[in-house]
């Protein structure tokens, strides 16, 4: 795909500011220069990035309130990689879901086999989330290393195998991501802003005409999914081609 669009598809332009002209085009300003388009989606980016975008005009009040108050969760991936998939040595899926998920008894939600299909190393990747995140986050390498280590333990027997490495990703360390999975709606925001709501999740508008968002946190089937940034894409592509084209089906 990225191909295929050659000399369109700028990547690492940081887009900092989005100005839209007295005859509604919009200037998209980055940090790899401006381009003039009459349409711009906002795609991908979580809540919180996109009020970091200077908008002109401003978004309107209702909007810009739901958007600061749709936070990020805080979610740390963490993989133990192995020479082998042991585990499945012994009959175990590697599959694993901890209801004890008080800290510090317990700093982990869940566990998934991960694998390569050759199975040529073995990958054990676990889920920390929310204030089980943050804790664990306070340890150290070693720490945290051997708080998985004795869970691994706990629900699949001790092992002698070594680790082979460790990976791990704290999305909200992320500076496109601020966190993770997904967003969330506190009490009382959908029924207080219903009507900027359904702007994005019906209509796929951020702003003025022009002016469309799209990605896995404004999708409701299937919220934070690859799946469901794929879907709102799709359906903000068909609505600005049915704009431009009238006459096309689509």
């Amino acid at each position: 795909m990225a191909a295929q669009l050659g000399g369109d598809l700028q990547l690492g332009a940081h887009v900092t500011a989005i100005h839209r002209r007295a005859n509604s085009l919009y200037e998209v300003h980055s940090s790899k220069g401006v381009v003039v388009a009459k349409h711009v989606i906002v795609a991908g980016l979580t809540p919180s990035l996109i009020t970091a975008i200077d908008f002109q005009p401003p978004l309107d009040g209702a909007m810009d309130q739901l958007l600061e108050r749709m936070p990020v969760g805080t979610t740390m991936k963490y993989s133990m990689v192995y020479e082998k998939p042991w585990w499945r040595e012994r009959g175990y899926l590697g599959k694993m879901i901890f209801l004890n998920t008080s800290v510090p008894s317990n700093y982990v939600h869940n566990c998934f086999d991960n694998s390569p299909y050759s199975w040529s190393r073995g990958v054990l990747t676990c889920f920390t989330e929310g204030a089980q995140n943050r804790a664990f986050l306070r340890l150290t390498d070693s720490e945290q290393k051997a708080v998985m280590q004795n869970i691994l333990a706990e629900a699949l027997g001790p092992t002698e195998e070594k680790m082979v490495e460790v990976l791990s990703k704290n999305w909200a360390d992320d500076e496109y991501a601020r966190g993770g999975y997904n967003i969330f709606f506190p009490p009382g925001v959908l029924s207080s802003f219903w009507p900027a709501a359904q702007r994005i999740y019906e209509q796929r508008q951020l702003g003025p005409p022009g002016l469309w968002i799209s990605g896995g946190d404004y999708s409701l089937p299937s919220l934070g999914y690859m799946n469901g940034a794929i879907q709102t894409g799709e359906e903000t592509a068909m609505k600005i081609i049915r704009e431009l084209s009238p006459k096309v089906i689509v």
